[in-house]
């Protein structure tokens, strides 16, 4: 078993220190508007909802988010990420915290998490989904993302910037690991070399 915890310091420290390189290289690899329309599809009323978003990065998703809710907090680990988050939506609110140790009495109606629990292991995600469920209102929706494989899959990579651990999942994995939510709707893409799998998972109240 791959020791995740051991590449979680030098995943961080590349986040922070790269923050603008890293922004701009995966800005161009992903349009995400439409997966964003859909998640609020399931709403009538969007104005009304409240969204946190899980490692939010740099500023795209918000900006796209914003445009249905104005009620958002955006998390993230790294400072250098956030530092582009606020200089690009100033008016956005965002925050610094790892969705592992995040604390609040707030309830969300959403929660949005687009590839950035990659890094995790199946038995940190388990723990991540336990804090979600508590985090949501009861009956509204997690959209996830995750990185795709036919079988649980775990290994590090390594290229110019960082060396860091992956994680590839399948739906029935994620099944696994959520107690108390009902796949809604879940789907495998593929982008560029890389197979996503997206899932909307709905609480049960």
């Amino acid at each position: 078993m791959i020791d995740a915890m051991n590449v979680d310091d030098s995943t961080l420290n590349v986040y922070n220190n790269h923050a603008k390189t890293l922004s701009e290289r995966f800005n161009k690899s992903w349009v995400r508007s439409e997966n964003i329309a859909l998640m609020f599809s399931y709403f009538t009323n969007s104005k009304i909802l409240k969204l946190l978003e899980i490692w939010c990065w740099n500023w795209r998703d918000a900006k796209e988010i914003l445009k249905y809710t104005s009620n958002y907090i955006g998390l993230d680990y790294s400072q250098g990420m956030l530092d582009l988050a606020k200089e690009f939506l100033p008016g956005a609110n965002f925050e610094l915290w790892d969705i592992e140790s995040f604390e609040t009495k707030d309830k969300f109606d959403i929660i949005y998490s687009f590839s950035s629990l990659v890094h995790l292991p199946k038995e940190r995600l388990e723990k991540v989904m336990k804090k979600l469920f508590i985090l949501l209102n009861d009956n509204w929706i997690v959209y996830l993302s995750l990185k795709y494989n036919p079988e649980y899959t775990e290994h590090v990579v390594s290229d110019e910037l960082w060396e860091r651990f992956f994680a590839l999942y399948n739906d029935n994995t994620v099944k696994n690991i959520s107690d108390g939510f009902e796949i809604i709707f879940e789907k495998v893409s593929q982008v560029n070399k890389n197979f996503w799998l997206e899932m909307i998972l709905k609480k049960q109240g």
